[in-house]
């Protein structure tokens, strides 16, 4: 993407140093793919933003690619754009027309995937995305249980970032820190900006 050779060194190194991105790579399995994927699209919505004419629409393409890869990647077109609103809040109507076209064209890219799945089992989405999101907020939603859904909103999403940091440390302790101290400048520096989109388990 562009970086000086040391930092892809760098990157690549760290990233051998991943043991569930090692395990995925030789699984045969679509790791890598959504990785790449999602973090093209990170990239790309960063790098041209709104404005950027047609190259604005790499990220939409990639986040949809991405989310035919693995169902936990819808949140990333829906996050992005959030990002956008709260980046471009004083112009929502900007990002609202601005919105229509990429959402226009994320739909495309999805219609085949919802066809076969409305087709199979009755949903947009498949079959193991409803396997993932039971207990959590969507269920509740669907289900209409206030218990289940306050729950969702409050104690769930403090459980899962102590899992998080769990899961980090044990798969990339090296880079935790860094990290952390990453988000601190990033919040210094730009405190307007909203923090980088986080991949958050739909529950």
């Amino acid at each position: 993407m562009g970086c000086r050779p040391a930092a892809g060194l760098l990157a690549a190194a760290l990233t051998a140093l991943m043991a569930r991105l090692v395990w995925g790579a030789v699984s045969g399995m679509e790791v890598s793919l959504y990785v790449c994927l999602a973090l093209l699209g990170l990239v790309w919505h960063v790098r041209y933003g709104l404005d950027g004419g047609w190259r604005s629409y790499l990220a939409t393409l990639a986040f949809a690619l991405a989310a035919h890869a693995r169902p936990e990647c819808y949140v990333l077109f829906p996050a992005a754009w959030l990002a956008h609103l709260v980046v471009e809040r004083n112009r929502p109507w900007h990002v609202a027309r601005a919105m229509l076209p990429h959402l226009a064209l994320y739909g495309l890219l999805m219609a085949p995937q919802w066809a076969f799945n409305m087709a199979t089992i009755g949903s947009i989405f498949p079959a193991t995305f409803h396997a993932k999101v039971q207990g959590g907020l969507f269920e509740a939603l669907r289900n209409g249980d206030s218990a289940g859904l306050i729950q969702a909103l409050t104690t769930r999403p403090l459980g899962f970032l102590l899992q998080y940091a769990v899961f980090w440390l044990e798969n990339n302790a090296v880079l935790f820190l860094p990290a952390l101290w990453g988000l601190v400048v990033l919040a210094v520096l730009s405190p307007a900006s909203p923090p980088p989109p986080l991949l958050v388990r739909a529950g």
